[in-house]
C-alpha cells in the first residue's frame, strides 16, 4: 500500500451518482479550499454528502437534527451514491462508498473491501460543522465536550473502552453478588430458631432419667446419622446440577451459530465462504461439545460412585438404627420423648446445615465485594484520567485563545444522568420527584448517596439535599434493593465544559452570548490546530468582516500549511485574504448542481467579484466611493 510522510488526514475527492449533485466529481487541495455559488447550487449538500460517506452526521445518535439530516441526505441521493477518497496522516489511501439508506463500504487503493467498522472511525476523523451548527454548540454542553474531545480521540477512546470492560465486570459481580445477598437474607431468617431448638435439646438431655448418659450417645449417633445422610444428598445434588448445567451445552449453542444462515447463502456467489464458515463453527462446536461429553462422563462415574456410598451408608444406618430402637424398648417410659427429641434434632442438623451455608455465603459476598471494591476504584482512575486528558486540551487552548477566549472542563458536573437515573427509581414513591432528583444530584454523588443509603441515614439526605425528611426516607425505601444500589455505584457523572468570551473584561459563559458573540467564542477553537480536515459551511455567518478578517482569516493563514480546510462561503475575504489554493464554483440549473469553474483565486477572480462582490459594477463602485471617501 502507497506509503509517505504525511502530518494530517486528507479528503482527496468526492464522487456522486444519482440526486442533486449527480455526476459531481471534485478533488481537494491540502489547504484551503473554498465552495462558492449562488444559493441553491448546491455547496452545502457537498458538505453533507462527505458527513454522511464518512457516517459523521451532525448531533449524537438520537438527536432529532441527526435523523432530519439523514434523511434529506438521503433524498438528495435519490437512490444514488457517494464515494469519497480520503486519505490518512500515515499517507495510507481509501474510498468511502456509501449508497442511500446503506451503511458505509471501506475500500483499499485496490477497490478491496475493507470492514468499515470500527477500521473507518479508528483511522480516519474529520471535523465537519453544518450552518449553524456553531451557534448549537455555544449553546449546548455535551456538543462542547464533542468538540473538546475531538483533539485526544485516539486516548480517550482507549479510556472508553477501559471504562467499558470495567463497566461489564461490575454488571458479572453484581450477578453473582445479588443472589448471594438474598440467600443470605433468608438463611438469617431461618437461623433465628436455632437458638431456642438448641435449648429445646438441652432440656431433653437433662430429663432422660438414670440411662441418660447411654440415651444421650444414641441419641447423638442418631443425629450424626442424619447429618451424613444430608451431606451425601447434598453433594448428590451438586453433582447432578453440575452435569445437569453441562448437558444444557449439548446440541444448544451449534443450531444458534449456524441457523441463520439459508440455503440461498450457501448456493449464493459467497456460497463458498458461508460454507467454510459454517463448517468451522460446527467443527469448533463438536469439538468443543466433545470435551463436554466426557466432563458429563466424570461426573456420571462420581454420581455412580456416589450411590453406592450412599446405599452401603444406609445399610450401615439401618443396622445402627436397630441398636438404637432396642436400646429405646428397653426404656418405653422415654419412648414418646425420643421421638420429639428426634424431630428437634431434625430440625437443628438443617439449621446447622444452613449455618455452615451461611459462613460460606458470607465469604463468598466478602470476596466478591472485595473485589467489586478494586473494580470501582479502576473505573474512578478511568474517569479521572478522562478528565486529566480534557483538562490538557483545555491548558492548550488557553494558552492560544486567552485572554479572550477561556476554557474550563469541570470534573463530575453533568448531573444528567445522575438525575435521570434517580427519577426513574424514585418515580412514584416519592412526591416531586422532578425537583427531589435535581436537589439531590446537585449537593451529592451518586457514591455519596450510596454510602448514606447504606447506613440508613435518611437524616443527612434531607440536611444535603435540602429536602423534607419525608422524602429523604422515601428516597431511602426505594434504593433498599442491593441491586439498585450496585447500579448506583457505576452512575457515570461526566465533565462538563465551560466555554467563556471576554466581553469588556467580564468572562460569560457562551450560552448567554449573542449569535455573533457565540460564533466568535467557538469559531477559534474549531480552527485550532488538528490533523482533521475542517469543513464548515459559511464560517463568516453571524460575524461582521472586520472579525472574519482579524480572526478567521489569521487563523486559516496560521493552520492552513498543517491543516486540510474546506470552507463553504459566501464572504470574499476568506479566500481571497487567505490565498485560498481552489476555488470551486458551483452552479445548477434547478434540477441538479455542477462545478462551472475550478481554480485558484486568481483563476476565480471574475467568479469570486461576480458571486461574493455582487458583480464587476458594485465592485468598482465599491471602490470609486471608498477612493473618494479617502481622499
Amino acid at each position: 500500500m502507497h506509503m509517505k510522510n504525511q502530518s494530517f488526514h486528507r479528503i482527496k475527492n468526492i464522487k456522486v451518482t444519482g440526486g442533486f449533485l449527480m455526476g459531481v466529481d471534485l478533488s481537494f487541495h491540502d489547504g484551503l479550499n473554498c465552495v462558492i455559488g449562488p444559493r441553491g447550487t448546491g455547496k452545502s449538500s457537498i458538505q453533507e454528502m462527505i458527513r454522511y460517506a464518512l457516517d459523521m452526521l451532525q448531533g449524537r445518535e438520537g438527536d432529532p437534527i441527526r435523523k432530519r439530516i439523514q434523511s434529506l441526505v438521503e433524498n438528495n441521493l435519490n437512490g444514488g451514491r457517494v464515494a469519497l477518497g480520503i486519505e490518512t496522516k500515515e499517507g495510507l489511501t481509501y474510498t468511502v462508498s456509501r449508497a442511500a439508506g446503506e451503511d458505509p463500504i471501506l475500500l483499499d487503493e485496490n477497490e478491496n473491501p475493507l470492514p468499515a467498522t470500527p477500521l473507518l472511525s479508528q483511522m480516519f476523523r474529520a471535523d465537519i460543522y453544518s450552518q449553524n451548527q456553531i451557534e448549537s454548540i455555544a449553546e449546548t454542553p455535551h456538543y462542547q465536550l464533542d468538540l473538546i474531545d475531538k483533539f485526544v480521540e485516539e486516548k480517550l477512546g482507549f479510556i472508553r473502552a477501559q471504562s467499558a470492560e470495567t463497566l461489564r465486570k461490575l454488571a458479572s459481580n453484581a450477578a453473582l453478588i445479588s443472589p448471594l445477598l438474598t440467600e443470605k437474607s433468608q438463611l438469617e431468617c431461618d437461623l433465628t430458631q436455632l437458638e431456642g431448638v438448641l435449648e429445646k435439646l438441652k432440656s431433653f438431655a437433662k430429663s432422660e432419667g438414670p440411662d441418660a448418659e447411654s440415651l444421650n450417645r444414641g441419641h447423638n449417633l442418631k443425629a450424626l446419622r442424619d447429618r451424613e445422610m444430608r451431606a451425601v444428598d447434598h453433594s448428590k445434588k451438586t453433582l447432578a446440577d453440575f452435569r445437569s448445567k453441562l448437558e444444557t451445552f449439548i446440541g444448544y449453542y451449534g443450531p444458534q451459530a449456524t441457523d441463520h444462515f439459508a440455503q440461498d447463502m450457501i448456493a449464493g456467489p459467497n456460497g463458498q465462504a458461508i460454507s467454510a464458515l459454517i463448517k468451522g463453527i460446527q467443527g469448533a462446536v463438536q469439538n468443543a461439545e466433545g470435551q463436554i461429553a466426557v466432563a458429563i462422563a466424570h461426573i456420571a462415574k462420581a454420581e455412580e460412585q456416589q450411590s453406592k456410598a450412599r446405599q452401603a451408608l444406609e445399610q450401615a444406618h439401618a443396622g445402627q438404627e436397630m441398636e438404637f430402637r432396642k436400646q429405646l424398648e428397653l426404656q418405653k417410659q422415654n419412648q414418646a420423648q425420643s421421638a420429639e427429641r428426634t424431630k428437634y434434632e431434625k430440625q437443628r442438623n438443617d439449621l446447622l446445615f444452613k449455618q455452615r451455608r451461611l459462613k460460606d455465603v458470607i465469604k463468598q459476598i466478602g470476596l466478591h465485594i472485595k473485589e467489586r471494591e478494586k473494580l470501582l476504584a479502576t473505573l474512578s482512575e478511568d474517569r479521572d484520567r478522562r478528565n486529566e486528558v480534557r483538562s490538557e486540551v483545555a491548558s492548550r487552548l488557553n494558552d492560544s485563545l486567552m485572554p479572550h477566549i477561556r476554557v474550563r472542563i469541570d470534573q463530575n458536573a453533568d448531573q444528567a444522568a445522575f438525575r435521570a437515573f434517580l427519577e426513574s427509581n424514585i418515580r412514584g414513591p416519592v412526591r416531586y420527584f422532578n425537583s427531589v432528583a435535581a436537589a439531590i444530584a446537585s449537593t451529592m454523588s451518586p457514591q455519596e448517596l450510596g454510602a448514606l443509603i447504606r447506613n440508613g441515614d435518611s437524616g443527612n439526605i434531607a440536611k444535603k439535599a435540602g429536602i423534607s425528611p419525608q422524602s429523604a426516607f422515601s428516597v431511602l425505601k426505594a434504593f433498599s434493593s442491593p441491586e439498585i444500589l450496585m447500579d448506583l455505584e457505576t452512575v457515570d457523572m461526566d465533565d462538563s465544559p465551560a466555554i467563556e468570551l471576554c466581553d469588556n473584561g467580564v468572562y460569560k459563559n457562551s450560552a448567554e452570548l449573542s449569535t455573533g458573540q457565540k460564533c466568535t467564542a467557538i469559531l477559534p477553537i474549531l480552527m485550532f490546530d488538528s490533523i482533521n480536515p475542517l469543513l464548515i459551511d459559511q464560517p463568516e455567518d453571524n460575524l461582521d468582516n472586520r472579525y472574519v478578517y482579524e480572526t478567521v482569516v489569521a487563523s486559516i493563514n496560521q493552520v492552513k500549511t498543517s491543516r486540510q480546510l474546506i470552507f463553504v462561503t459566501h464572504n470574499p475575504n476568506i479566500p481571497v485574504l487567505s490565498d485560498a489554493s481552489q476555488v470551486i464554483v458551483m452552479q445548477s440549473d434547478g434540477q441538479t448542481a455542477k462545478p462551472r469553474h475550478i481554480g485558484n483565486v486568481d483563476e476565480c477572480r471574475n467568479d469570486i467579484i461576480s458571486v461574493l462582490e455582487g458583480g464587476e459594477e458594485a465592485f468598482r463602485l465599491r471602490s470609486e466611493r471608498y477612493n473618494g471617501h479617502n481622499e
